[in-house]
């Protein structure tokens, strides 16, 4: 089974980076401290990679994977340059020694994901096959290993550049997906094979399989990189189950056969296709050592005997035509294996970087916040305006006064509750208490905003003085001032409303409206008009419209009220924080506020066919009564207004109070976000001088080596111009001492030529025995050239000086065996002898043509040459040699004393080297 190799993993720390990015990205950085700590700990526990992988190195890879998926879903940079000085390096997964490099989100997201496909693939090669509980976790886990690598695929097509990697790219996730698809595959042949399924069912899974893999191997010719034995593995599994499909397709027709009578043929058709895929599966084997074929011969025993059995009844008994394979159907797939979704334990995690708004989230919110204002605005004002205009047109004919004060003998029952209800409440101390509690609060209120202010403008001015000064910085960008700023505004508002309730509170209509409050129902009665006899007026039906007029009014009011508390529970920051499409999300958001709009407006659109039948009733009313009542009904005005004076009043300071009460926490969280605001511009300043500083140690760390590097060129004699001066020298030596070598040798050959014709007579009179000496003697020269060694000497001296008898052929020295052996020589498969360099040429030549050297001859006897002389020595060897007895030069002593050595040491170096400067300085650098 195949398990895909692990991508190694460089550790790396991504926190500073994406610091660096929420603070350009974001006002509220440090609020996400906790969730970088843990983003942290979790990429932490993916390296080292084990070998092999297990279940808890899996969960590791899954729960950071969701991590990244929630950065992706916040828009965290997912391009190259966003994340600055950011780089992640993983290896390639069919190849260690490449480096994949990348510096974004969706880069680290999709190698991880492949991480976890191998990972997967790994631990489905693990489990026990032998089992059907093993068979169904394998099966599992192989799908959802090839559903990663789909998933993958899916992502990459969406990109620009699609080719990220050599394995994150359509031919290796092909190749992975559909090897995933073939392993689960086989595990469900494998478990249909344990349960008994019937032949022709098991040959459709075959199929399935050795289509899998044949998928496969068409991908794999595009990758580059992968094992050797890879391709042939998969050739022979695709053979392999493509033979046991026709095996057991052959069991098919056999049964069939059996059944009706005929159709014996095709057994024998399957049963040899069957063999023929055996066969090219085996010869795959040869010569690998990695592929098990126990399985296959018994395989090939089994269809091998069977086929046998049934050409012997066919030729005895059946007699029916053998079809030719390619007359034989193709046998349908049944593939009951497919690539898996990603499960939510990689997609869904922890809340990390909860209410962080990106730009786009940003915008989205501000772009909802002003409709949802606006809509508030105008349904507030609908209703306003429609319920002040019944409350007035009601006023204007005297109602309700008028009904109550021709009902009611005293007092109205229901007027007087009211009156009650607010005496209960001490008027007089209620609005003085929730006066003084409003200055306090928008005292304090305004002594936060001021400090706010100064903070941030002072942590803004340090900030352009220092980026005005070093213009390389960078300045924060920072929503603080901006967001101060605003809750300024909404305090300039609400002091403005305050000075406008408190003239109220203090006018003659206030202290009216008081004195009445102070009074009791019996002294507020004592001076009501009394009660005239009237005729009798059925009042039921305009009470009736009243009731529903004051109905409809109260069902408005509590959808205007529920429309605002609904709106000011909105979540805005985890809303829009996780929105893939900001404006989807806008629209959605606002959509959900139409109908309570819609029921408003229509509220209010009833309001004016309720007012006119109450208007016509009314004026029936008014006939009836005329104007015996009028005196009660303005005292039973100016005794409701009073209640209704109070409770206004009330409310205005209510409202007043609890937008105080709601802004002073937001303005305490404003002004530590301020002064942290200022402690991080603080730690910037610092960490940039700190940076800048170390950049100039750097600098000038490298200046001075530069400088101390030149110097020493200098000093030392290491100059290029002068290298390549002596350089030249040393060539044009060589040269001439080339020429002088071939000169040598056109007088040596000159000469033998002369010689030749005197020996002619003596070669032609040699024995066989000699002839069999110059072969050796010959070979030995040669042997002696390849070595470098000198050839013994086999020819007698002139002058008697020389051997008294030739060497025999056993008395011939053994010849050195040469460094490399020829490739038709013995040794067959030794690689050629690889062709010299430059310099090994160079000193071949040198050498080789002052070694003695001894050409064959015609007349059989080795020419002794004498050797050429030395080349020239150089100038350096002559100063060397003419310094070595001399006196150490103390100039040389002082000039490298400079550089920090010690002068005896010095001294020592110089003797050592003759004098020589740079062989002594190198001596010292070297310790």
């Amino acid at each position: 089974m195949f398990g895909l190799p692990l991508k190694l993993i460089t550790p790396c720390d991504i926190t500073p980076s994406l610091t660096e990015w929420l603070d350009r990205a974001t006002p509220q950085s440090h609020l996400h401290d906790a969730s970088l700590r843990t983003l942290k700990n979790h990429r932490s526990l993916l390296h080292p990679v084990p070998n092999p992988p297990s279940s808890a190195y899996l969960s590791s890879l899954k729960q950071y994977h969701r991590d990244l998926q929630t950065l992706l879903n916040l828009k965290f940079p997912i391009t190259d340059g966003e994340l600055r000085s950011l780089t992640l390096k993983y290896s390639g997964s069919y190849n260690h020694e490449e480096t994949q490099e990348g510096s974004n989100l969706l880069f680290e997201s999709c190698q991880v994901a492949y991480q976890i496909g191998a990972t997967l693939s790994q631990l489905a090669v693990s489990q026990d096959r032998t089992s059907e509980s093993g068979l169904k976790i394998a099966c599992h886990q192989y799908q959802l290993a090839s559903g990663v690598f789909s998933h993958l695929q899916t992502i990459l097509a969406t990109l620009p550049s699609p080719h990220l990697t050599s394995d994150l790219s359509p031919s290796p996730l092909n190749l992975n997906m559909n090897l995933m698809l073939s392993q689960a595959q086989t595990t469900v042949y494998e478990k249909a094979k344990l349960n008994g399924i019937k032949p022709t069912i098991m040959a459709k899974i075959a199929t399935s399989v050795g289509g899998f893999y044949a998928t496969a191997l068409e991908h794999l010719k595009a990758v580059k990189g992968v094992n050797a034995d890879w391709k042939v593995q998969i050739q022979y599994h695709m053979f392999m189950f493509k033979a046991a499909a026709e095996y057991w397709d052959s069991k098919g027709h056999l049964l069939l056969a059996t059944e009706k009578g005929s159709g014996y043929g095709r057994e024998i058709a399957r049963l040899q296709t069957c063999l023929n895929f055996i066969e090219q599966a085996l010869i795959l084997t040869k010569g690998c050592t990695t592929i098990g074929t126990e399985g296959l011969i018994d395989l090939k025993n089994t269809a091998t005997e069977r086929l046998e059995e049934a050409k012997s009844d066919n030729d005895k008994i059946y007699l029916e035509p053998v079809p030719k394979p390619a007359e034989l159907p193709q046998i349908k797939r049944a593939d009951l294996v497919k690539p898996l979704p990603l499960t939510e334990d990689m997609t869904r995690g922890e809340d990390l970087f909860r209410g962080m708004l990106s730009v786009e989230g940003r915008r989205g919110k501000e772009r909802f916040e002003k409709a949802i204002e606006e809509a508030v605005k105008n349904a507030t004002a609908l209703v306003s305006t429609t319920s002040n205009g019944a409350r007035a047109s009601l006023k204007r004919v005297g109602l309700p006064e008028s009904l109550q004060a021709y009902k009611s003998e005293g007092l109205p029952e229901e007027v007087w509750s009211k009156i009650h209800e607010a005496q209960v409440q001490q008027p007089r101390v209620a609005l003085n208490g929730l006066k003084t509690d409003i200055d306090s609060k928008a005292q304090s209120c305004s002594q936060l905003i001021m400090d706010s202010l100064t903070v941030i403008n002072e942590a803004s001015r340090i900030d352009d003085v220092f980026a005005r000064s070093n213009p390389q910085y960078e300045p924060i960008n920072s929503d603080h001032k901006r967001t101060v700023q605003h809750y300024k505004n909404l305090m300039d508002n609400a002091q403005k409303s305050d000075k406008v309730l408190e003239g109220n509170l203090g006018n003659a209509a206030t202290r009216a409206a008081l004195g009445m409050l102070d009074r009791s129902r019996e002294m507020i009665e004592a001076d009501m008009p009394k009660k005239e006899s009237q005729e009798a007026f059925d009042t039921a039906p305009l009470e009736n419209e009243f009731m529903n007029l004051t109905r409809l009014m109260t069902i408005r009011d509590a959808a205007l009220a529920k429309f605002m508390g609904d709106v000011e529970s909105v979540d805005l920051e985890n809303s829009f924080s996780g929105a893939a499409d900001v404006d989807k999300k806008v629209n959605e958001m606002l959509a959900s506020f139409d109908q309570v709009q819609i029921d408003i407006a229509d509220n209010c659109g009833r309001q004016e066919e309720l007012l006119s039948r109450v208007f016509g009733l009314n004026e029936k009313f008014s006939a009836a009564v005329g104007s015996k009542s009028s005196q009660r009904e303005e005292y039973l005005v100016r005794v409701t207004s009073s209640y209704q004076t109070f409770n206004s009043l009330k409310s205005q300071l209510t409202e007043g109070l609890n937008f105080y009460q709601s802004l002073h926490p937001r303005l305490i969280e404003s002004k530590r976000e301020a002064d942290d605001y200022l402690v991080t511009v603080r730690m910037r300043h610092q960490e940039f001088v700190e940076n800048k500083e170390r950049r100039e140690r750097t600098r000038s760390q490298e200046e001075s080596d530069a400088e101390l590097a030149r110097r020493l060129a200098q000093e030392v004699g290491i100059d290029d111009r002068v290298a390549d001066r002596e350089r030249k020298q040393r060539e044009e030596q060589d040269a001439a001492y080339a020429a002088s070598l071939v000169a040598m040798e056109q007088e040596e050959l000159e000469r033998e030529n002369g010689e030749q014709e005197q020996q002619q007579q003596q070669q032609q009179q040699q024995t066989p025995n000699e002839e069999q000496k110059e072969d050796a003697s010959t070979l030995s020269s040669w042997s002696s050239w390849l070595t470098g060694s000198k050839p013994a000497d086999t020819t007698p001296k002139k002058g008697g000086t020389g051997l008294s008898q030739p060497l025999t052929q056993n008395e011939y020295p053994a010849a050195a065996a040469p460094t490399y052996q020829s490739s038709s020589g013995g040794n067959g498969d030794a690689p050629p002898v690889p062709p010299p360099s430059f310099e090994s040429a160079t000193q071949h030549f040198r050498t080789e043509r002052t070694s003695s050297y001894e050409p064959p001859t015609m007349g059989g006897g080795g020419a002794i040459l004498p050797p050429p002389g030395p080349p020239p020595p150089s100038f350096e060897s002559v100063q060397r040699q003419s310094g070595s007895s001399g006196p150490i030069d103390e100039n040389k002593v002082t000039r490298i004393a400079e550089m920090g050595f010690q002068k005896e040491d010095i001294r020592k170096a110089l003797r050592d080297h003759n004098g020589d400067e740079e062989a002594a300085l190198n001596q010292l650098l070297s310790g």
